[in-house]
This record gives structure tokens, sequence and C-alpha cells, in this order.
């Protein structure tokens, strides 16, 4: 009997057990950072599976292949290369990347026990000897789709992934992950052809690693069942070496290489001139140089399966034929006669140049100018040919011809300074919303400027207690508003004794709105304004932004155009004080955003970034139907489309980045709360904001360089950095809080002004938490400021909430430390008043005029400060820095003077 109950007992204890084990597989994408070599600049996948019943781990490896395989590089140049499936431990596959200082993500799949099962399965089967080689293909076939196939095959549906980007190509993504090595990136644009330059086709891109896995964040699973699921859990990193990988700095790049060979060729050239002799030895480097890589494009072209080198139009200039010819420019000298070569060399490569806007295939800078030294130089050497019987004397005039018109050629080729600056501010944009949006956004957007820009990922500002003006100002002037005067969006006058924005001016009109504004309140120069009265009026400047201020502050003194959205009726509406909407704006100008309808952007939701499934996929929908409906409206995405919308309509109406002096293009754009109420990155409607403004930027990212050209062109990105609605209440907690009542406080202190020194209005006015001492009646009672203000000190001190009093006066005239420092740049004497209360934290100060309560805020958090394009190099860089370096570092890049009142230096070595 008993050895009956142990056998059941067993037999129920087993059931569990053998369920655990059914439950215990896990399989994941591994998904590795690039390294040094040229093989791994593309980064690495593998497919990692963890059985916890049986304790083991295994990482199959796609990538294996082996250099001492005979004649491996003849394979590898004809595509008969041959990779094999391995196996390796967790540990040791690691191993590898931590060394070299590569991160490595791991993404669990969101797949059933079965699927999962499944693809175990495939994975074991695919290891065995017969079966575990496959060809290899470095677009189609490789590490990366290779897994990706087989976690296809496993799946019981239907995997969707997002749509590709059409503007896309695959060059894209190669240039994108060689760029940190020129010489390899220039290698590879000589190497492949057209094929590589057609529009991505849907899941194309998942070839390179690190696009697979922002792929497989955002992919989906539809089941037999109709079912909807993503595709991974989620994404976290799994090894974070203390370093990163050093690609190092080339002595030269491609495109330095090219020039100084430009100028040594035109400098032996002229001296062959005077001498009246060839240096054949540049005919030969040049020509015999051209020759070798025409042999290897040419064996690539015929003879090999890669079908990316089968379409390369650059074997019309890059074939042997110039080694052919090359023996009979030693008979052609002794003839004096130009050879066939040269004639060959000027045609052909003239040909090309002339033809390459209708060839379908992108042409590496430094690859034309070189195709044009060796027309440069045929073209040359056969004018000294038909001129050699011409007399020095006669030969001076073309000597010095050349020599006029090739710098001028080369400072055109190598003049970097920006054609447009396209300067985006972002209010309220958030970094950490931002970073954990990447995988719900697309790559050519935000996360094209963050990963190809210049990023300096931890910007503040100079002072404390920043909003949407005295950000705006700070940035586009290099200053704080200590310098500046711009101290909120909104003051207190004095003469009115009301609040009010400091961008209002009673003597400008209005147009399209009752609104009066100008930027007489703004107390420096900006960007804007330099950048006009450099060029004597030739520049021409235009600022575009949701908010007024906004538009005004960045605009600043002398701009052409500075307008904004009417919050009254949504049209854009502008002042006097820059003259007269133009034609092209006008066309804008119209009600069509009525009854506009606002869905999510992604469908099905699952897109979105999950955190929970009640909130995650529980979707909203509002329409704007009026005028009733413009506030909502201009917090919602759709105003960031008409500032998109507005700004490609101005590059073309105004002709911006049209000629050699700078333009400056100022954007407004809003990644805030949806009717600035409380929220965060768990709001589908925040979320569905950050998806947008993505889609927005990344359209006028690519028309704009589609216009004028990335190199023509500087985008500069950056927040307001501060968020509305950010203190939490602690009303019901146990936390030390309350309110000082500004309306009490100030009775208060005129009773204890007058009980001290008689009877009067002692105080004018408060806003928020500054006091306004009625001057007028102080002076006139002769009085001493001074011991009205100590006098309300000793009062303000002892109030509840009450942590320390400040006076302005004080303030502006000591030697500040450089926490004193932060706290006066906040204030200006022209805008601010003459006693500053600050409460204890948790504490808030009621304001009644107002009807609001406001909270000191903690420090703001650290945003992003990025440039792109104009030939500035791609680096992410942590660094604490100041906003305030900003201006002055545009104004370096455009060769303008900075802003009469920046106060930090540029940075310089950008490009």
């Amino acid at each position: 009997m008993k050895r009956l109950t142990a056998f059941l007992a067993s037999i129920i204890l087993l059931i569990p057990c053998a369920k655990a084990q059914t439950d215990s597989l896990s399989i994941s994408l591994l998904t590795c950072q690039p390294g040094k070599a040229i093989y791994e600049l593309y980064g690495h996948t593998a497919l990692y599976v963890e059985n916890y019943a049986t304790g083991t781990d295994v990482v199959y490896n796609y990538g294996l292949f082996d250099f001492n395989t005979p004649h491996f590089i003849a394979k590898f140049m004809r595509g008969h290369t041959d990779y094999i499936l391995g196996t390796n431990r967790i540990q040791f596959f690691l191993r590898e990347y931590y060394e070299r200082g590569s991160k490595v993500f791991k993404q669990p799949l969101n797949l059933s026990q079965r699927e999962l099962h499944i693809l175990d399965s495939l994975l074991a089967d695919n290891l065995k000897p017969e079966n575990r080689t496959y060809r290899y293909n470095f677009i189609y076939n490789n590490c990366a789709s290779m897994a990706l196939d087989k976690v296809e095959q496993s799946v019981l549906g239907t995997v969707f992934y997002p749509l590709p980007d059409t503007t896309a190509t695959i060059r894209d993504i190669l240039t994108r992950h060689t760029q940190v090595r020129p010489w390899s990136r220039f290698g590879v644009d000589l190497l492949l052809g057209a094929e590589i330059d057609r529009p991505l086709r849907y899941r194309q891109e998942t070839f390179a690693p690190l696009c697979l896995m922002e792929s497989a964040s955002k992919a989906l699973i539809t089941d037999t069942a109709g079912h909807v699921r993503p595709l991974v859990r989620n994404t976290f990193v799994i090894a974070d070496p203390d370093y990163s990988v050093d690609f190092g700095k080339p002595l030269f790049t491609p495109l330095q290489t090219v020039f100084m060979l430009l100028a040594i060729t035109i400098l032996f050239t002229l001296l062959g001139w005077y001498r009246e002799k060839r240096f054949n030895l540049i005919d030969i480097i040049l020509y015999g140089m051209q020759g070798i890589a025409g042999i290897v494009i040419a064996l690539l072209y015929f003879f090999s399966e890669h079908p990316a080198v089968g379409t390369n139009w650059l074997i019309i200039v890059f074939n042997p034929i110039p080694l052919l010819l090359l023996p009979f420019i030693f008979r052609s000298v002794r003839r004096g006669k130009p050879g066939l070569l040269m004639y060959y060399e000027f045609i052909v490569c003239t040909a090309f140049l002339a033809c390459t806007p209708l060839i379908p295939q992108y042409i590496e800078p430094a690859t034309l100018i070189l195709i044009g030294i060796f027309a440069m130089r045929a073209l040359l050497v056969i004018c000294f040919c038909l001129f050699r019987h011409f007399s020095t004397k006669g030969r001076v005039p073309l000597i010095l011809l050349v020599m006029l018109l090739m710098p001028q050629a080369l400072q055109a080729r190598s003049d970097q300074r920006p054609k447009l600056v396209v300067s985006i501010v972002v209010d309220q944009l958030d970094s950490d919303c931002l970073e954990r949006m990447f995988p719900s956004l697309g790559t050519d957007g935000l996360k094209r400027l963050w990963v190809d820009g210049y990023n300096r990922t931890n910007c503040t500002f100079d002072f404390e207690g920043a909003d949407r003006a005295s950000a705006v100002a700070s940035i586009y002037t290099g200053a704080s508003p200590f310098q500046h005067g711009i101290v909120a969006s909104r003051w207190m006058n004095r003469k009115t004794s009301m609040a009010a924005s400091l961008v209002d001016d009673g003597a400008q009109g209005g147009i399209n709105t009752i609104e009066r504004t100008s930027p007489q309140r703004l107390l420096a120069t900006n960007l804007a304004d330099e950048l006009k009265l450099a060029g004597a009026g030739r520049a021409k400047v235009c600022s575009i932004a949701i908010e007024r201020d906004a538009a005004v502050l960045a605009a600043g003194h002398e701009a052409d155009v500075a307008v904004w959205l009417n919050p009254h009726d949504g049209r854009w509406a502008s002042s006097a004080y820059y003259g007269n909407l133009p034609v092209w704006l006008e066309q804008k100008n119209d009600s069509t955003w009525h009854f506009t309808e606002w869905k999510p952007a992604l469908q099905p939701l699952g897109a979105y970034v999950q955190v929970d499934q009640a909130d995650h996929f529980k979707s909203f929908s509002y329409t704007f139907r009026n005028d009733n409906d413009v506030w909502d409206y201009l917090s919602s995405p759709f105003a960031n489309d008409r500032v998109t919308e507005l700004a490609l309509a101005a590059v073309r109406g105004m002709n911006l980045g049209s000629d050699d002096t700078p333009d400056l293009l100022a954007l407004g754009y809003y990644a805030g709360n949806f009717r600035h109420e409380q929220s965060n990155l768990h709001s589908l409607e925040q979320q569905d904001i950050y998806v947008r403004l993505d889609r927005s930027i990344a359209r006028l990212v690519s028309e704009i360089t589609g216009l004028i050209g990335l190199d023509n062109v500087l985008f500069v990105l950056t927040s307001t950095g501060y968020t509305e609605n950010s203190a939490t209440s602690l009303e019901g907690t146990r936390v030390p809080t309350g309110t000082v009542s500004m309306e009490r406080t100030c009775a208060l202190l005129n009773l204890y002004l007058g009980a001290k020194y008689g009877s009067g209005t002692y105080i004018d006015t408060w806003y928020r938490d500054q006091i306004y001492l009625n001057r007028d009646f102080i002076e006139d009672q002769n009085l001493s400021t001074h011991d009205v203000l100590e006098s309300c000190i000793d009062l303000l001190v002892r109030l509840s909430g009450v942590r320390s009093v400040i006076v302005l006066r004080d303030l502006m005239s000591t030697v500040p430390d450089q926490e004193t420092a932060r706290r006066r740049n906040a204030y200006n004497n022209a805008s601010t008043g003459d006693i500053i209360i600050e409460t204890t934290p948790g504490w808030g100060i009621t304001d009644e005029k107002e009807g609001t309560t406001w909270y000191r805020k903690p420090a703001d958090k650290p945003f992003p400060m990025i440039l792109y394009g104009n030939g500035i190099r791609s680096e992410i860089n942590h660094e604490p820095i100041s906003i305030s370096t900003l201006a002055p570092t545009i104004s370096y890049l455009t060769d303008l003077p900075v802003p009469n009142a920046s106060t930090q230096p540029p940075l310089r070595n950008l490009q």
C-alpha cells in the first residue's frame, strides 16, 4: 500500500514537472554592435536558445567562415563563398564582444512553446554536417537573413514588418554603417552598382543586423486565429562593455586625398608647360591606378555572382583599357602628340561626368573628382601638345588662366559653409521618451539625426526654471535671461500691473490676429540678426512656429518672415513689424484643418511601446471641428504637420539656400502633452505625437536635402528642455507640503511695512513668486529702499513654507558663485520683481491673479543638441555641455559673427 501511494504521489509530482519542461524553452535574437574589421562594420545577428529544463544554452551563429579555405579571396570575389552555422556557449560568445567594446542586445521572441520547439528543431536540423553550410551573399543571404528565415518558418501564422521608407536604399544602409571608416565606405561605393540604389522593398532592410533588430522590435505576428502579438517581447542589453570600439581616423579621407592629387596634378602640369616637358610619371600613376581599379571592377562585373556588382556604371570609366593604352604614352611623347590614351580619357571621362545626373547610381564625390582629374590631365596634355610651339611668353597667359581658375574650382568644392541652416527647436522634447520610443519610430527622422549627426545628448541651460520663451531666446542668442532679457513666456508689466507676454508690443499691428507683437524686449542679437547684418540684407530669414513667442524670439529683430498659428482660428498670423505676409504663405492660409480627425498613426496598436495590455491597446479618437477646438488642435501632432508643410513652402517660395549667402529657416515644433495635461509616455496620445513628429522631421529632411543637397544644408535639432505639469501633488500623503498665498502674503507685508514706516501702499503688485515694490511711493516718503527691503526679508523668512528670500538688487550686484550664477542668470532687471520668494521643497505658491499654483521645478532633465549634414561627422557624446554653445557653433560653421551677448566658445572640428 505504501509503495502504491508513493508511486501515485510520484506521478502527481511528475505532471507539473513535465508541464514545466514543456514551458522551459526560450529563444532570443542577439544583435551585436559593429567592430573594426570591414566584415564587422554591419554588426552581427545570432539566435540564443535557453533550455531551463536541461540547464543548457546554445548560441546559433550563421556568421562563421574560414580564411584558410583554398582560394578564399577569389571565391569571395566570384560570390562562391560558403558560410557555416556554428554553435557556442553564451559566455564565450559574449566574451569576444566585451573584448572589442561592442554592446550585445537581446530580444526574446514572443512565440508559443510549440513555435519555440519548432524553431529549436529547425536549428538543430540545420546544424547537421550535411546542412550547416550555405552560400553566402552579403545582402540577400547572410547571418541576419538566415536567422530571420528560421524564425519565420517556425511561426504558426504570418509576420508583418513595418513598411520601409520608399526614399531609402540599400546603399543608404551601407553608408550609415561604414561612415566610421571613410575608406571602407569609398570602396563599397566604388564596387557596388545601381542594384543597391533602388528603393527598399518590403523587409529588405533586415539584411543589416542593426536594422533587423529595429524591424523585429516593431514586427507583429498574426496567427491563424487572427490574434495579433509582437514578434519580440522587449529589447535590452546583455553585454555593455566599459569602452566602445575605437574605429580610428585615417590620416587623410578619400576626399582629402583626391584634392591633394588634384593639386599635385595641376602643379606638375603647369611646371611641365613652363619647362616644355611632359611628366610621364604623373600619367603612369594616374592612369595606371585607373586601370588597376578597372581590372577589379571588370572582374566583378563580368565574373562575379554578387548581384550588386553586375550593375556598376563605373565600368565605363574604370576598366582595363587605360592599362592597354598606357605603353603608347612613350611613343606619343617622342612624336610630340597627345596620344590615343589622352583622347580616350578626355572623351570618356568628360562624357561620363556630363551624364552623371542621368545615371541611376550614386557616385561618391571623391570618385567624381578623381574622374575629373583624369579628364583635366588629358585636356591639359592635349593643349600642351597643340600649343607647345608657342613661345614661353605666349604660354604664360594660359598658365595664369589655369592658376586663376583652379583655386576657384577647389574653393567651390571644398567650401563647407552651409547655404541653409534649418534650426529645429522642439518644445518639451524629452530625451528619455525619445529613446524609449525608438522601436516605434522610422529610420529617416529623429533616429537618423540622433545616430548619423553630431549628437550631444547631455545639454542643459545656464539658468534655472527655463520655459518656452526663455529657452528659445537663449538657444538663438547663446546667452541667458540675465543678458538677453527674456525671463519667461509671461511677465508682470509694472506700468499696467498686468501679466503679459514678453513679445507684446502695442505699437505694432497684428496680421490675421489681434495680438500686437515685436521682439523689442529681446535685448541682444541672435543668430538671425547676425546673419542678416553680416549678409548686408542678402541673407533670407524665415521663422515658423506653433506659438507666437517661439516664432518671434527665433526670428529676432531683422527677419524677413515670422509667423505662428493663431490660437483663435488656426490661421497663420504675423506682426506688421515683419511686413506683409508673402504670397507663398497666403496660399497655405485656409481653414482646411477643420474636421481633422486624430487617430493612432500606427496600426495595429501593438506597434507602440507596450506598457500593459489594458492601457497599451486602448485606442483614441479626436475630431477638431471648428475654431472652438483650436487650443486642442495646437497641442496635437497636426500642428507640427502644418509647420513642416509651411517650411517646405518657404524653402521654395523664398528660394532658401539658392546662393552662397547662408539663409536661416527657424522652426518651432511641439512634443508636450496633448491639451497640456499631465501625461507621460504611457499615454497612447503622447506616443503618437512622437511618431507623427518623427514623420514630419523625416519629410522635412528628405525634401530639403533633395532640393539643396545634404552638403549644403546644416540641420540643427534641440529642445526647450522643460516639461509642463511636472510637479506631483503631495496632498493626502505624509510628505510635508503646503502653499504660500501671494495675495495674503503681500497684504500682510503691506500691513507690516505700514506699521513700521507709516500707512500707505508699499506693494505695487505680485506675479507668481515675485513681489514688486511701489518704488514711486517709497521715494516720495523719502525712505531707504535698502531698509524697506531688509524689513520685507525680516517678515517673509518667518512665513511657513518660505525657504529663502532673494533681493533682485543684491543678486545682480554681487559676484556670484556657480550656484548663485545659475539663479542670477534666470532673471533680468527690466522684467523681474524686487523680491523673489523660494519655497521649501514640496510647497507651492498660489497666485490668485492667475488662478494657478506654481511649484518650483527640480533641475531640468538634460536634452539633446544635434547637428547633421554639411559634412558634420557622426558622433554621440554624453559629456555635459551648455546649450549656449550652439549659437556660437552655428556662427563658426557659417563664418558669421557670434551674437553680441554670447557667453560660450564654439565647438570646432565637427566636419
